[in-house]
């Protein structure tokens, strides 16, 4: 029940129950921005199938770009790669296959939604009406535009949706956790465990030197580790934005076109600044505007209605900066009202939202004379940038008319630079050559070139550098001579012999406390010198509010007896770390009935996803998921390198 609480915020069933509510937040502007996957993996080829219905490419790669879309709003330089690294990729495939499954049990058993249904559906969500709170097409369009779906994507998210909660809300509806479980786990997040962590250091126990001849052995039955990889010599000449911005300047016909084109950009502009309140009823709405509207300030009657500061949501600049950020209703009205009007209520999914014009705020504009030089600049970049591109494709073109790499560096006059041979990760082993840094970029594809084949054009910095790229050498892979690798197989050899001494030392320790042994007096009686003992403490309500930030010594804390250690290995083959739970002190009981009753609602949502959950695997059991692990892999590859 525990790990079941720990998930159920993150859980598809929790989400599920709330599939439209989603979909709205989602449709009013919040959750949205670039950045997303493009048309990377949209094939049509199969992932998964169950029972009649199957997960293909497209299907997952549509899902992982909505949700990273809205997971970069929380953290705005997430990439695809890193998304996929933190195992959105695996989480997101089985919550398709999933809704898979319910729709394919659903249409088993006849139950549907119909066009009609979804109609009715898309006709209740705010961003999709008019003023009159009546639907309106344009709306409907400009909002899916905004979030990047088509209307088809919709329909199937909404008829999926429809679907799901017809057949799971009245299973999950009513399920409550019996108060006295609720109590028996509040006391479980509510003891305190008490121990210490130790640490036995690789480099408290040095390894005896190995002798020339334990040296020369080990060398002979470890070539391959000290083997040098192949490596080659790179050929490229480099050219880019540098070598073409000088050539191109705006003429003042350009700038002036330019001007006019601009329009509203130059004119006079208005901004606003919005403060926006969510209230949970209309009632309280209500009376919040009645009293901002009798004299007290926005934040004063929101700190009467139980809110905090950070509650407030505050919204400057234009009409789209601030429908960015409030609802897109309140944004509407309040440029239509004066500075210091309230707007609202006007409600949405989210609740009843109530705002005031903070400040209304009317520039001038920029004349031709003040625009004059951000636009020679704008100009100057776009006509450089078209001339590199026409630069590329001359370059492309010459490539593939059978030019070869020293006719195109003569034909656009380009430097040329060979490297020293060097491996795939541009080292040069044996040697104090340094790869320049603008041919790391180049390695990948000079590696999987074939070295006779013709030369092509890279990217270095893109839209900044590029460079005509051939193999000039290939070294086969190479045993060094022993000299050469002397020194690192020595160090080698003390580091193993000295990371077997710290293991033993840690399972002798380990053994001598479970058997009764005080953990600061094993340490003490080691024989070595070791880094003081660390207490701590902790409750399971903490470890699991910390969630993964947990560091991995503290989550072994909540894993073990009492009286009882283990070990495990520190990062990057440091050496080992030894926990131990000393007590466990049972919760305080004067706050284990406010604190379950505080999560009363926690619990009942983590009974309802477990009782969905294990609807949905039984329903998965009886149609049978077949999974194309080949696929599943491929896709997962090509989504993780952008290749």
């Amino acid at each position: 029940m525990l790990q079941s609480l720990r998930r159920t915020l993150s859980s598809w069933i929790v989400l599920g129950l709330l599939g439209l509510i989603m979909i709205a937040f989602i449709i009013t502007g919040f959750g949205t921005r670039g950045g997303g996957i493009g048309d990377l993996g949209g094939g049509p080829e199969r992932l998964a199938s169950v029972g009649s219905m199957t997960v293909t490419e497209q299907d997952l790669t549509k899902r992982l770009n909505r949700e990273l879309k809205g997971a970069q709003q929380q953290q705005a330089d997430l990439d695809l790669p890193h998304f996929i690294r933190m195992g959105a990729y695996e989480g997101l495939l089985d919550q398709e296959i999933m809704d898979k499954s319910v729709l394919a049990f659903a249409q088993k058993q006849g139950i549907t939604a119909s066009k009609r249904m979804v109609d009715a559906e898309i006709a209740t969500i705010p961003a999709f009406q008019n003023a009159a709170g009546q639907f309106d097409q344009a709306a409907f369009q400009q909002a899916i535009g905004r979030l990047g779906v088509s209307e088809a994507d919709l329909r199937q998210d909404l008829m999926t949706d429809l679907v799901r909660r017809q057949m799971i809300l009245s299973l999950a509806q009513g399920a409550r956790l019996p108060a006295t479980l609720r109590t028996y786990y509040t006391t479980l997040l509510l003891q305190t465990r008490t121990g210490a962590v130790a640490a036995v250091p690789t480099k408290a126990l040095p390894g005896a030197e190995p002798t020339e001849p334990e040296i020369a052995t080990y060398f002979k039955a470890h070539q391959a580790k000290y083997t040098i990889p192949e490596r080659r010599v790179l050929r490229y000449a480099p050219f880019g934005w540098n070598d073409v911005v000088g050539t191109v300047k705006a003429t003042e016909p350009e700038i002036e076109e330019a001007y006019k084109a601009a329009g509203a950009k130059y004119g006079p502009k208005e901004t606003r600044s919005v403060a926006q309140l969510t209230l949970p009823d209309q009632a309280a709405a209500n009376a919040f505007v009645a009293k901002v509207k009798g004299g007290k300030s926005f934040a004063a009657a929101a700190s009467e209605a139980g809110f905090a500061a950070g509650d407030i949501v505050q919204a400057e600049g234009t009409r789209d900066e601030v429908a960015r950020k409030v609802v897109p209703d309140i944004a509407a009205a309040a440029f239509k009202s004066a500075q210091g009007a309230m707007v609202g209520p006007i409600h949405s999914p989210l609740g009843w939202h109530v705002a005031r014009v903070e400040k209304v705020t009317v520039s001038a504009g920029k004349s031709l004379a003040a625009a004059h030089d951000e636009l020679a600049a704008a100009i100057q970049q776009r006509k450089a940038a078209q001339l590199l591109g026409d630069v590329l494709n001359k370059v492309d073109d010459s490539i593939s008319d059978g030019a070869n790499f020293d006719q195109i560096v003569s034909t656009y006059k380009l430097k040329v630079i060979d490297t020293q041979p060097v491996t795939a990760s541009g080292e040069a082993p044996g040697t104090p050559y340094q790869l320049p840094a603008e041919a790391k970029p180049l390695l990948k594809s000079a590696f999987e070139m074939d070295p006779d084949s013709p030369p092509q054009v890279e990217t270095i910095a893109q839209g900044q550098s590029y460079a005509v790229l051939a193999v000039r050498q290939t070294v086969d892979p190479t045993v060094p001579p022993l000299a050469q690798v002397h020194d690192r197989i020595k160090a080698d050899m003390i580091a193993e012999r000295s990371a077997a001494r710290a293991k033993q030392l840690t399972d002798q320790l380990v053994a001598k406390i479970n058997s009764g042994t005080p953990l600061r007096d094993a340490m003490a009686g080691a024989g070595v010198a070791l880094p003081p003992v660390q207490p701590v403490a902790m409750k399971q309500v903490d470890a699991l509010q910390a969630g993964d930030r947990l560091p991995p010594p503290l989550r072994m804390l909540f894993s073990l007896p009492k009286g009882k250690a283990r070990a495990m290995a520190a990062p990057n083959g440091a050496g080992w770390i030894i926990v131990q739970v000393q007590d466990i002190a049972p919760a305080d009981q004067k706050l284990v009935v406010p604190l379950a009753e505080q999560l009363k609602q926690r619990f009942d949502e983590s009974q309802r996803s477990e009782y969905a959950e294990q609807f949905i695997r039984s329903l998965q059991k009886e149609l049978g998921v077949k999974r194309n692990a080949g696929a599943i892999a491929r896709l997962k590859q090509k989504l993780a390198s952008g290749t």
